[in-house]
């Protein structure tokens, strides 16, 4: 009796899945990473900001001449633009990361839907495989029986 070793039909759609699933993987690695990049950039820029708003509060009680406080209040209000631009930065990022976590669910449940359909195949193999085999051992017992 000759037995086959088992192959899935669909073995290369399974490896294109793993594939594509690893991908979604490392480019949600990455989102996070961005999203955390962004968001220490705009802890950065807030702690900065404050510290030259706490520097400058302490210079004009020292009495500084009008141009600098001038100065002064132009650089504050610039460094609250680019906090408020960093907060747009780290929610684009965090949408993206919200996208790119739906993507990579959607390739796992991609993935393990190719993984059922391969057990499945691989039970209905088996249970071929078992049933030539009960057909191979019903005729030698036959044949055993008739010989007799």
């Amino acid at each position: 009796m000759i037995f086959l070793a088992y192959a899935f039909s669909l073995q290369k759609v399974l490896d294109y899945r793993i594939k594509a699933e690893e991908e979604q993987q490392r480019n949600l690695a990455k989102a996070f990473h961005d999203v955390e990049s962004a968001r220490r950039e705009q802890e950065r820029l807030t702690s900065y900001m404050d510290k030259v708003q706490d520097e400058y509060s302490t210079r004009q009680s020292e009495q500084m001449d009008v141009p600098k406080v001038l100065l002064s209040c132009d650089y504050v209000a610039y460094l609250a633009n680019c906090v408020k631009e960093q907060e747009k930065m780290v929610a684009l990022c965090e949408q993206q990361l919200a996208e790119q976590l739906r993507l990579t669910e959607k390739a796992m449940q991609d993935r393990k839907t190719m993984d059922v359909l391969r057990e499945k195949d691989f039970l209905k193999h088996r249970h071929e495989l078992n049933l030539a085999e009960q057909r191979f051992n019903d005729e030698m017992a036959r044949f055993a029986f008739l010989r007799k």
